[in-house]
């Protein structure tokens, strides 16, 4: 749950500054996995030959995937005029999460344009859904003169989930996640420094093709173009799950 408190709302307000949004996107170690907000889950993945590309950029809400499983659900806003606080919560079971999943950040924005300066006392809390108990919290102490956060951080390991703060202003929030990602990437591509994967081949291969002298890489296109026009392109691909384990293949009758 994120919990906030908000100052007085005057008549004389063009924007509304009661509420904030919160956001979850999970990672498959560099891989965008999954943004989830008030809109749901979004759907991160280009498809392209039938294959699930999770490099690839977010593309917004789409309403027809949920690479997260069904396990982060967004639970609501609650807000109280009286004593001026808000509450933002999400539902999440870390133990359906896909095996890949290996962080999640919690993400904290002004829907109204305003600084989170405007705001006080912004918490983040993971709280036992079964026993009624904070697990952990997070306090952002500072009022940062931007539009949102990356506030915390779940990283799995083999003990099991942990917390961290990260309390980094961003510009983007859930009216434009670009600058988050561009930001999330790069703590993930430090975090998981040598892992590199793309869903039609390797480094070696991509390498192999950088080297190609010119005429064996026009006669290779030459012949990508022959196949494509006589509908073979599916020898061209080599896809397992061992090889791609982030990578998802589907037949025809499964795309829209």
């Amino acid at each position: 749950e994120v919990k906030w408190e908000f100052g007085e709302v005057k008549r004389t307000d063009n924007k509304d500054h009661s509420y904030l949004d919160g956001a979850l996107v999970t990672f498959a170690g560099r891989s965008l996995q999954e943004i989830v907000d008030y809109r749901g889950p979004h759907g991160v993945r280009i498809v392209h030959n039938g294959v699930v590309d999770y490099n690839g950029m977010w593309i917004g809400p789409v309403g027809s995937s949920d690479a997260a499983d069904g396990a982060i659900k967004y639970g609501g806003l609650l807000l109280d005029e009286l004593p001026r606080t808000g509450k933002c919560l999400f539902e999440v079971h870390l133990d359906r999460l896909p095996p890949a999943t290996t962080d999640v950040y919690v993400i904290v924005s002004s829907p109204s344009g305003r600084e989170l300066s405007k705001y006080s006392n912004i918490v983040v809390a993971i709280v036992d859904a079964w026993k009624s108990h904070k697990v952990s919290t997070c306090l952002l102490k500072s009022k940062p003169a931007s539009q949102g956060v990356i506030f915390c951080r779940l990283s799995k390991s083999s003990h099991g989930w942990k917390m961290g703060a990260f309390r980094s202003p961003t510009s983007g929030g859930c009216h434009n996640f670009h600058p988050i990602i561009e930001s999330l990437r790069d703590v993930q591509a430090q975090a998981y420094p040598e892992e590199f994967e793309i869903s039609l081949g390797g480094t070696l291969l991509r390498s192999e093709r950088r080297l190609l002298p010119l005429q064996q890489l026009r006669a290779k296109g030459d012949q990508l173009q022959r196949q494509l026009s006589t509908g073979s392109i599916t020898s061209l691909l080599t896809w397992s799950p061992a090889r791609n384990p982030n990578s998802r293949r589907f037949g025809p009758s499964e795309l829209d």
